[in-house]
């Protein structure tokens, strides 16, 4: 079939395809945004709440409890956090039931009077289960060690 000939189905081919592929984007944005106010805001239980059931940290031990000691741990010593994401880039696989996320992370920690900026290159792989996307491994950015190491 010559497509040239029909200009109107291959926009319509197209914007299926594209469609399909934003409405996974939409969602993996949205468990992003929501995962950045819990580390803002040091909510543990919506922290947990973007986590699948199969979350394996990065020495592949699995579990709620490491997910909790993380969080404590980069989240605690501080006053406040800020985070200002940018440059994301979301690789779909596995017939859209996987992805792997990048993004660019600027955090702004402020312990009394002190404060400290770094950047890091976050990747994070996300699954989709039950209808619904959830962080399977995160970022191994370590605040603490930002803070200490960051730029004043």
């Amino acid at each position: 079939m010559d497509f040239t000939k029909y200009p109107l189905l291959l926009c319509f081919i197209f914007l299926i395809f594209y469609s399909c592929g934003s409405s996974d984007n939409n969602e993996i944005q949205k468990i992003l945004l929501k995962r950045e106010a819990a580390i803002e805001g040091k909510d543990l239980d919506l922290y947990i709440s973007c986590f699948s059931h199969n979350y394996k940290n990065n020495d592949n031990t699995a579990g709620l409890d490491n997910i909790k000691k993380t969080f404590e741990y980069n989240t605690k010593t501080f006053d406040s956090i800020e985070i200002k994401s940018s440059n994301l880039n979301i690789y779909l696989k596995e017939n859209n039931k996987k992805a792997d996320v990048y993004q660019k992370s600027k955090f702004i920690l402020k312990i009394g009077d002190e404060s400290s900026k770094f950047e890091a290159i976050e990747k994070m792989e996300l699954e989709n289960t039950n209808g619904g996307w959830k962080i399977a491994k995160e970022s191994e950015v370590d605040l603490f060690k930002g803070f200490v190491y960051g730029t004043k």
